[in-house]
């Protein structure tokens, strides 16, 4: 069992990436093209075809004794099922990481049903898990949201936290004129660069660092909702424009979601960090969260001169 207290001084964390059902999938198999050294990625799910195009990731095709490797046609309760009758191979993946990212869509069969128990074997192996969860378009229609609402609700009780992704958060970005293959894969970006920008937070040696323990006492125990932003912004009023980015995001409701924060986990990078843009970053994000627990990263990594800022906010668990 992983005991956070028994970590080696300056060692990282273990970090296990896992992907449920065809969304999931696609995103850590995504992810694992561009994650930092030593974060270890494994995709899941019940139908072989999504399975058979990962190239990157290690995979497993769940439920081979019921047998549905040609997936679970959105009955949650199969894919429940499914997991279930693979515990003892499964509880093998998650034994010794210390944090457990769960990727999934909501909605679907796999990733609904299968999560919240991958979860569970998570934390029993000790790990930190954190749930990372897109849900469908409201034009997908009121069963898959309605059976999308019960698998976060599920998963949010097992998880210590639960990143959530509405996809229709790009409409409210980009507007309803946008094609669905742009949406889609703006919503997937969006969740792959707010992961990366949390294992980047953690793995990154910076001149100011945010821990694993951080990331531990922020949203250990709390099965809450959180959201993570990573925005960029490029010229001489970046640091500006990155704050703009921040509040204008959906997740951060113009900064209602920072003004409810009980932590906030800020991460900065990019050349030539300054102190000005440091304090003008901090002070316009305290000035939405004055009473938030704040820990502050800077690392001089980036791409160019664009500054990188990923921001986790987590709540102290009231969130529906």
């Amino acid at each position: 069992m992983s005991n956070p207290d028994e970590q080696t001084v300056g060692a990282n964390p273990t970090i296990r990436l896992i992907g449920l059902g065809e969304t999931g999938v696609k995103l850590v198999e995504t992810l694992a093209m561009i994650a930092p050294e030593g974060v270890e990625a494994d995709s899941m799910d019940t139908d072989n075809r999504s399975l058979s195009r990962c190239h990157q990731s290690r995979t497993f095709l769940l439920g081979q004794a019921i047998p549905c490797g040609l997936g679970t046609g959105g009955d949650s309760a199969l894919a429940r099922a499914a997991v279930e009758s693979d515990s003892e191979h499964l509880a093998g993946i998650v034994r010794g990481a210390d944090l457990v990212f769960i990727v999934a869509g909501m909605g679907g069969g796999t990733g609904t049903g299968a999560a919240s128990f991958l979860a569970n074997l998570a934390k029993e192996a000790g790990a930190l898990v954190v749930g990372v969860a897109a849900t469908p378009f409201e034009c997908e229609g009121i069963q898959r949201c309605n059976q999308a609402t019960g698998g976060l609700r599920d998963l949010k009780q097992v998880a210590d936290v639960v990143f959530h992704f509405p996809n229709q958060d790009v409409i409210l970005m980009e507007g309803d004129d946008i094609a669905l293959n742009q949406a889609l894969d703006i919503a997937n970006r969006h969740l792959c660069e707010a992961v990366l920008g949390v294992n980047r937070m953690l793995l990154e040696p910076g001149m100011l660092n945010v821990s694993f323990a951080d990331l531990q006492a922020s949203v250990r125990g709390r099965h809450s909702l959180g959201s993570v932003v990573h925005v960029e912004a490029s010229g001489e009023d970046r640091a500006d424009d990155a704050v703009r980015k921040l509040l204008a995001h959906p997740a951060a409701r113009g900064g209602e979601t920072l003004r409810e924060a009980s932590s906030l986990l800020l991460h900065l990078s990019g050349g030539d960090v300054t102190m000005a843009e440091m304090n003008a970053v901090t002070s316009a994000i305290r000035n939405h969260s004055s009473t938030a627990k704040f820990v502050v990263g800077v690392s001089g990594r980036g791409r160019g001169e664009a500054l990188q800022m990923t921001v986790v906010i987590a709540h102290a668990g009231k969130l529906a």
